[in-house]
């Protein structure tokens, strides 16, 4: 397969290679360059009215659910990502870096998270 076709299939179908280790919830640090997928995102910013309505508010903090096809793991946005420009749709790859991690938690920021293809 190509890297295009790689990027565009459902990584839960096991495209993916397990890149997310089992011990998370003590890891300080993800090392590396790895590829996931998002599998929800929310802005927790945003209130129930706000989406119901259709409205946004001016602030953002996105929480990402991800997946390396084996395991699911959560991100917070602790800085505004701007390969972010709304809530990525379910399928969205993106290259995580050497990202730090806190109580399981992958603390993004603009400099360890980087969209490669959108759905």
């Amino acid at each position: 397969e190509s890297f295009a076709q790689i990027l565009a299939s459902d990584l839960q179908d096991g495209h993916g290679s397990r890149v997310f280790p089992r011990n998370l919830e003590t890891a300080t640090n993800l090392p590396g360059d790895c590829v996931a997928q998002v599998e929800h995102a929310v802005n927790l910013m945003q209130s129930q009215e706000q989406k119901k309505g259709g409205t946004t508010s001016f602030g953002r903090c996105l929480k990402l659910a991800l997946t390396d096809g084996h395991k699911v793991i959560f991100g917070l946005e602790l800085i505004r990502c701007p390969c972010f420009t709304s809530e990525p749709p379910r399928g969205t790859k993106v290259c995580l870096r050497n990202v730090p991690v806190k109580d399981g938690m992958l603390l993004l920021q603009p400099d360890n998270i980087n969209v490669l293809w959108t759905p």
